[in-house]
């Protein structure tokens, strides 16, 4: 569902996958390749969302006026509040980024995590836990997984975007 709020409404760019019952609401900027999955909520109406090209936003996500860097992969489940994520990242299921919290490029936020407000994550690191803390940086091997993983979700958001005519 796409909803206009005070004269603003979501920009989709094209080849972009939103399901059915996503909902996009207000100043939302969507660029090539992006894909919003089932239950999503992407609400822009008190500050604008931006999410850069081949990202990807899974079932049951929440995402409230933040900034989304390109080849980044939302879980499921996960909540976003007026934050900015990198390029290359990887937010686990159910993580948590609260307000004005920046997350550098090419790191994971792991499963279940909270990353506190103002918090910064620094480039090519993986945090974990609640509060989340760095516990690694990140492997070659985890940019590779993340790369794979964004090529099927792709390939699956071309499939349904013919099934269901998006």
């Amino acid at each position: 569902m796409i909803i206009p709020y005070k004269n603003k409404s979501p920009n989709i760019e094209k080849a972009v996958f939103v399901a059915p019952n996503a909902t996009l609401l207000g100043e939302i900027k969507l660029m090539n390749g992006v894909s919003v999955w089932f239950g999503a909520v992407l609400k822009g109406d008190s500050k604008g969302i931006y999410v850069d090209k081949n990202s990807a936003i899974l079932e049951n996500c929440f995402v409230e006026g933040s900034n989304i860097g390109k080849e980044t992969l939302i879980s499921h489940g996960s909540i976003l509040h007026s934050c900015s994520v990198g390029n290359n990242v990887l937010i686990g299921i159910g993580a948590i980024i609260l307000d004005n919290a920046e997350i550098g490029d090419n790191s994971i936020v792991a499963a279940g995590s909270v990353v506190s407000p103002k918090t910064k994550i620094d480039e090519g690191t993986v945090v974990a836990g609640v509060p989340a803390k760095v516990i690694r940086e990140v492997k070659e091997e985890d940019i590779i997984n993340l790369k794979n993983s964004l090529k099927t979700i792709r390939e699956k958001a071309r499939v349904y975007s013919k099934m269901l005519k998006t």
